[in-house]
């Protein structure tokens, strides 16, 4: 795998990225968009002129800031249509989805405890649809920290392989008369070979 900074800033950072299949080049963003509404615009018009310059598979990652509806939001002030904006228009300007996740639904707390705790969902993870092609087994996992105020999160666009289920023995199978004949029997024979 080879990447390639194409665009670095105090908000976003995207990379080139060339893996296999190795005729395919995709362009993640990583985000952390500002907190603060005066800053949000500037940042909002430099996403998509980025966006603009890449026709290829985009996935943005990251913290936004940013919410798309009420549902995303536990606590606090209500989410108002003033205060829902960047992000959805960037989503449905060039088509960009979310892409899901496992694990936890809000990724952001203000880390106080009963009325006082506001959780959010403010760190999105959209691509468009040749991305989504691309990667199309991708996750995204909600991780758990003590440490930051923001869950962290791991993206994967292998496909997760599900472990063979685990042997469990059943303690009624002790009770099973012919159980005893076979185990002895199995324990009987010879075998060859390598245990691994």
């Amino acid at each position: 795998m080879d990447i390639e900074p194409v665009n670095v800033n105090t908000n976003a950072i995207s990379i080139l990225v060339y893996s296999d299949p190795t005729n395919h080049h995709w362009l993640p963003t990583f985000v952390y968009a500002p907190a603060q509404w005066k800053h949000k615009t500037k940042f909002w018009t430099h996403m998509e002129s980025t966006h603009q310059s890449f026709p290829g598979p985009w996935l943005y990652i990251g913290g936004f800031n940013d919410l798309l509806s009420q549902m995303d939001k536990v606590g606090g002030r209500p989410v108002t249509s003033t205060s829902i904006g960047g992000l959805k228009s960037l989503m449905d300007s060039y088509g960009l989805i979310d892409i899901g996740f496992l694990g936890p639904t809000f990724t952001w707390t203000n880390n106080r405890q009963g009325k006082a705790m506001i959780r959010e969902w403010l760190d999105w993870r959209i691509a468009n649809a040749l991305c989504r092609m691309l990667f199309s087994d991708a996750t995204i996992q909600h991780l758990v920290s003590s440490t930051t105020d923001h869950k962290p999160f791991l993206l994967n666009t292998m496909k997760i392989r599900k472990n063979a289920s685990q042997f469990k023995f059943e303690e009624f199978w002790t009770r099973e008369p012919l159980n005893n004949i076979i185990i002895q029997d199995a324990w009987s024979q010879q075998f060859s070979g390598n245990p691994a």
